[in-house]
Parts: structure tokens; sequence; C-alpha cells
């Protein structure tokens, strides 16, 4: 991706077939989600002020010659969530002299996806999972422990349920450790907004793609339940956010796959778009 802006960049340095101000943002820690964030909080858009904002993904899957250029939501939410079960250890022989975290943990587990099946509206999608649970000592299994630590992500394309899922799963967990007269703790962090693709960024997008990609330029394509914090760019002006084709995905491998290798006979096709996304939004006079 940064080569493919360089490339960009290099390219409209040497035409200038172009009348305006275009500001090239290479962005640090999206994968550490916050760097977005980070650079509108130091005043990005203050700095550098602009009229739309567009960024680009490879996707696996699709043909180097091919790009996706949709109106409306294009990444969910990507939020944390913690449940920290406290109740009292005891001996595994004796459960009745404690309080056990460990069942109540299950039960929250058990229950946790009738937040999506049962609580959401089915016509809005929803993600809950938990990915992670911490409890006592592996070396220790006649031992009942105080504590069980559940952890994992909340992802949403509506606002509203966004909220809803936060709300749900502090429910759930409070409800839970109720029924089994322990402790519960939640936290909710959140993380990246929604990517939502506004409607004149996103035709001015089709319009670079179909010149570059011509009917090869997809225009119904699912989105995405991952996350990108482009989300906070296109949260201060108008914003696309287009996927660019990066042929077949290798042996299965995907976005994130330690065998993952990206292609880089899409990079050409990448800058082609860029510069020609410049051309046509900033026509020279």
């Amino acid at each position: 991706h940064t080569a493919m802006l360089l490339g960009a960049a290099r390219y409209l340095a040497k035409t200038r077939d172009f009348s305006g101000t275009v500001h090239f943002i290479f962005q640090p820690a999206e994968e550490g989600r916050g760097g977005a964030k980070k650079m509108v909080e130091d005043g990005l858009f203050t700095l550098f002020p602009c009229d739309a904002v567009y960024g680009l993904h490879n996707m696996p899957g699709l043909g180097i010659d091919e790009m996706a250029v949709v109106e409306g939501p294009q990444l969910a939410s990507s939020d944390s969530w913690r449940v920290t079960f406290k109740g009292i250890g005891t001996h595994g022989a004796k459960p009745h002299l404690g309080r056990d975290p460990v069942t109540a943990a299950g039960a929250f587990l058990a229950s946790l996806q009738t937040i999506i099946g049962r609580v959401v509206d089915p016509l809005q999608p929803a993600v809950v999972s938990a990915c992670s649970v911490q409890a006592g000592d592996p070396k220790a299994l006649n031992v009942i422990p105080d504590l069980v630590e559940i952890g994992g992500t909340a992802r949403a394309y509506a606002p509203e349920v966004r909220d809803q899922l936060e709300a749900e799963i502090g429910r759930l967990a409070r409800g839970t450790a109720a029924m089994f007269g322990i402790e519960a703790h939640y936290e909710f962090i959140r993380r990246i907004p929604p990517v939502i693709n506004e409607a004149d960024a996103t035709k001015r997008a089709l319009r670079a793609a179909k010149t570059v990609f011509g009917n090869k330029t997809r225009t119904a394509y699912p989105p995405s339940t991952a996350g990108d914090d482009f989300a906070f760019f296109a949260g201060e002006a108008p914003g696309c956010y287009v996927w660019l084709g990066n042929g077949p995905a290798v042996d299965g491998a995907l976005h994130h796959n330690t065998s993952y290798d990206f292609n880089d006979a899409a990079i050409v096709p990448g800058v082609a778009f860029w510069a020609t996304l410049v051309e046509q939004e900033l026509a020279a006079e």
C-alpha cells in the first residue's frame, strides 16, 4: 500500500496534470489500532484540510484487474470487551464451600450468542466472539479458582447496534454473576468505528475505478466484518474505502495469515487508480 501511494505521488509530482492540492497520508500503527485516531487528534485535518479522503486495501480473491467500489458500510466497528467473574476459590472436591466462577463463565459463554440470535435485529449484521478464557492453574487440577477472565471482540455496522452490543454483553455478565452469587466486572473498549462510504466520494472513486478497470469494476461486493481505523479519517471528511484485487488467495491464505504473500502485480493498477482519481477530481484548468 505504501508503494502504491509513493508511486502515485512520484507520478503526479512529475506530470502535474491536476489543479489543486492533494495530500498523501502515510498512516502508522493501523494494526496497533490507534494510528489514524492519533493523527486526527494531533490536528491532521486542521494542518492539511481536505474536501474528501480515500483509502485502499488489497483483497485476495479479486483479480488484479478488478476493484470493488461500493457505497455504504464497508467495514464493521471493532471493539474489545472483558468480563471477569470473581467467586470464592475452594477445593475441587468441596465446591459447596466456595462460589465457582468457572461454571458461571461456562453459562455466560453458552448464552453469549443469544445476544446475536435473540436480541439484535436479525436484519442488522453483528458479531460477538469470545476469544480468550483464562482461569486457574493447569498444574492444580483439584482447585476451583477465584477468578475467570474472558475477553473478546464485538462488531457492527450500525452505531445503534454497536451501542446495543456494549449494553447487552454487560447485562448478560451481571445477570450471570447474580445467578451464581458471584461478582462480575465488565469493560467495553471502543476502538474503531465502522467504515461507511459516503455517496459523493464513492461516485468519484467509482469514476476513477471504471477508467482504470473498466467493466471489471465491482459495484456489488459484500462488506467485511473486519475493521480499519480509516474510519477516523472518514469521520473528518467525506470518505470512500475501496478494495483492490490481489489475485487468487494462494493456498487459501488471506490477510493476517502467516502464509499470506502480497501480489506485487497489484501495485501498478493501484498506482493508476490513485493517479486517475487525483487527475479527475482535481482536473487541470
